[in-house]
């Protein structure tokens, strides 16, 4: 490595150095956070990995709003429409929870009950992913089904089972 690259590569980091500390001042999470080797990385697809609580609420006021969803989520007659809206403000602490602590499912199901709802899975995974969660899977099941059903097949063979049963699930 020459001089010149050198001298870029130090460039960029000092540069990258300043945009950190931008960011910590106005208080962005990411960058607040102390650098822990605990801590999740946002993978390649997560562009809402860790946002800032919204304007005005803090981590006791999303709690309270938490509270209402799991309540809101209890009830026979479930207001579809209000726990989505509700569901949107208080995605910065769940993220966070996640995030720092790394619960495990049953815990976070207990925490986040509306992510039992269809509809509220697939709002989050867009709020994650920006990316559709059906329409995601099943062209991934597509690009892999012919190699599923090598697999069945060959697993059907050798079990003796026919592939008449194969064929009705496919």
């Amino acid at each position: 490595m020459d001089g010149k690259t050198s001298s870029i590569i130090k460039s960029i980091k000092f540069k990258m150095g300043n945009y950190k500390n931008k960011m910590r001042w106005a208080g962005c999470q990411e960058v607040t956070e102390p650098s822990q080797s605990n801590i999740k990385r946002p993978k390649q697809a997560e562009v809402n990995f860790l946002p800032n609580f919204p304007q005005g609420k803090d981590p006791s006021s999303l709690e309270q709003l938490r509270q209402t969803i799991v309540e809101g989520v209890k009830k026979t007659e479930k207001n579809l429409p209000l726990i989505r809206k509700m569901m949107e403000t208080p995605f910065p602490l769940c993220r966070q929870t996640i995030v720092m602590s790394c619960p495990p499912v049953n815990e976070l199901m207990d925490l986040s009950p509306a992510l039992k709802i269809e509809s509220e899975l697939y709002a989050e995974f867009q709020q994650i992913t920006n990316q559709n969660l059906p329409n995601t899977f099943y062209a991934e099941l597509d690009r892999h089904l012919p190699r599923l059903m090598t697999l069945f097949r060959h697993k059907a063979s050798k079990t003796g089972k026919t592939a008449d049963a194969l064929a009705e699930i496919f």
